[in-house]
């Protein structure tokens, strides 16, 4: 179940009581997704620097209150800058030099296509920045064709399994935007040092892998399953890799007790119409004797 993250610690997280924010007076727990203001005690959310500069295109659509995206602000408040779609992107030309809201010379879009790159094959040496898009799977396509965005070169990473729990029906490997983040350094990371990674960004998913865990624990602790996604809700022993073994076979004994019963379903009609036919014979067998009679 676990990724074996080097997380700061979440002691003291879950009896924090929810706070205004000084600026909104919005009540939270932790941060505002408005201001971006940590909320809790400072020494108790870790913050980071990332090494390249972070844009993140949010569509006014996806709820801030329910966007990971906004845990990488948080998180890296100086290395991220959030831009909100499509306003914040002609301030970003208004104030450009030439122009453009983003350099494509040295500015890279992480979105998977055919002629999206992965990390290992981009020449690295005048890239300072990189965007994600924070929306729906079907908001995506609007931001993408907006002639500020599309020219971007664009990269992606591996397929990696989403452990988000808000449930969409695009598929397992379409990942929370905070997931995509952390992923995307990681194998920058790992790239630029050879091929080792030490966790040097875990922290990136502090708050996604906080609430995984309080999910985990509420659903174990009242040992009721979790409707929004199947085998969401893991056993201490077993990871994802398990869980979707074990879902297999499941599918598997399930498609053996349904042919089971259709068999019997079949043999109970043959019997029927064995029965009919036995049943059929001798009502024209009496008829016959009759008639000779």
């Amino acid at each position: 179940m676990s990724l074996d993250l080097k997380l700061a610690s979440f002691e003291g997280l879950e009896e924090e009581p929810r706070k205004k924010c000084p600026n909104c007076e919005r009540s939270c727990k932790f941060y505002c997704p408005n201001c971006f203001t940590i909320l809790n005690e400072i020494n108790k959310t870790p913050q980071l620097t990332l090494p390249l500069k972070t844009f993140i295109v949010h569509h006014p659509k996806e709820k801030v209150s329910k966007s990971t995206a906004i845990h990488a602000k948080v998180l890296a408040p100086e290395s991220v800058e959030i831009i909100e779609f499509p306003h914040g992107l002609d301030t970003l030309v208004e104030n450009s030099e030439n122009d453009q809201a983003f350099d494509p010379e040295s500015t890279l879009l992480l979105f998977p296509c055919e002629e999206s790159k992965p990390i290992s094959e981009v020449n690295w040496e005048k890239i300072q920045n990189v965007v994600f898009i924070d929306s729906t799977w079907f908001q995506t396509s609007k931001i993408l064709r907006d002639p500020r965005i599309k020219d971007l070169p664009k990269i992606q990473i591996n397929n990696y399994k989403t452990r988000f729990w808000r449930y969409q029906n695009v598929g397992v490997h379409c990942l929370a935007t905070i997931e995509a983040i952390y992923y995307f350094f990681k194998e920058f990371v790992t790239h630029k040092n050879n091929g080792k990674y030490e966790g040097q960004v875990d922290n990136l998913l502090f708050f996604f892998e906080y609430t995984f865990q309080l999910i985990q624990k509420k659903y174990k602790r009242e040992k009721r399953p979790f409707k929004h996604i199947k085998g969401y809700i893991k056993n201490d022993d077993e990871n994802d890799e398990d869980v979707e073994e074990n879902e297999k076979e499941k599918e598997k004994e399930k498609e053996k007790e349904k042919e089971k019963e259709k068999n019997t379903e079949i043999s109970e009609i043959t019997k029927e119409q064995t029965q009919q036919k036995t049943n059929n014979k001798e009502i024209e067998q009496t008829k016959k004797k009759k008639k000779l009679n």
